[in-house]
């Protein structure tokens, strides 16, 4: 599983963690300057939708977003 996959399945599995991420996500969707389709594929939690719209943005995205403390 892919450090995506893995942050996205965190995301889902508890409520006060997904809110935290869900806060964090869009903290970094904004300083990523990311399109309304790509916000939209980073809130579907597809790891094929955010690869295939953020494309080689997803690399420095996901590291920032494991970095955030």
């Amino acid at each position: 599983m892919s450090n995506l996959a893995k942050l996205l399945a965190d995301m889902n599995s508890s409520q006060d963690v997904g809110k935290r991420y869900q806060t964090d996500l869009n903290q970094l969707a904004n300083d990523y300057d990311l399109s309304e389709p790509e916000k939209a594929a980073l809130a579907s939690g597809s790891e094929e939708k955010i690869r295939s719209a953020i494309g080689d943005k997803v690399g420095d995205f996901v590291i920032a977003l494991i970095e955030t403390p």
